[in-house]
């Protein structure tokens, strides 16, 4: 059971977060709360990415272990390559794209999803201006505001491996709006550029 919220933040808030954001949290955490903005995917999600999970060349992130279990390949906008270029220097293929600081990491994803919130609480903080937020907002601020950039519903449900329920999407259809998904993800870049 997951309670259905309504907190989204405005384009003026997520304006400030994206600025405070690497002031104020780990680096680590900070590029990890932009991809989010950039992606709209689960914090959980990109915490189970491997470098080679990412394709810098062909500005794609290979979601293998998503939540609702069905892989996604996923354009990426500029913003989210300046962060995973930086999050890539110096890395093997098989590291862990956010690296824990701890030796034996937990297994646990969720546990690290707890220090992300820990690091918004930080951020948060420093906000107070901004109504309060916490990691579960920017999947719905991002789905919010990829509509308001004219983005359609389909293809944010997409870019976010939402479950397409239809029978034509389960069973029949299995091209993979590459194109489209370009097409809107560049969308999203440009919004971001005029409004975050």
């Amino acid at each position: 059971y997951e309670r259905a919220l309504m907190r989204y933040l405005s384009p003026d808030e997520l304006q400030s977060v994206w600025f405070k954001a690497p002031e104020v949290m780990n680096p680590v955490y900070s590029a990890l709360l932009r991809i989010m903005i950039c992606t709209g995917f689960h914090p959980a999600e990109l915490l189970r990415l491997k470098c080679n999970d990412v394709n810098l060349d062909e500005g794609s992130i290979y979601m293998v272990q998503t939540k609702s279990g069905v892989p996604n390949l996923i354009p990426l906008n500029k913003f989210a390559l300046v962060e995973l270029a930086a999050l890539l220097e110096n890395t093997n293929p098989d590291d862990d794209l956010f690296p824990s600081r701890v030796r034996n990491a937990k297994s646990d994803i969720y546990s690290r999803v707890s220090v992300l919130a820990n690091q918004i609480k930080r951020l948060r903080d420093k906000l107070p201006e901004v109504e309060h937020f916490t990691a579960r907002d920017f999947r719905r601020t991002v789905k919010t505001l990829m509509g308001k950039a004219g983005i359609h519903k389909d293809m944010r449900d997409r870019l976010q491996n939402h479950a397409l329920q239809d029978v034509s999407s389960r069973h029949y259809d299995r091209y993979d709006y590459w194109e489209e998904k370009n097409v809107a993800m560049l969308k999203w870049e440009n919004w971001l550029e005029l409004n975050v």
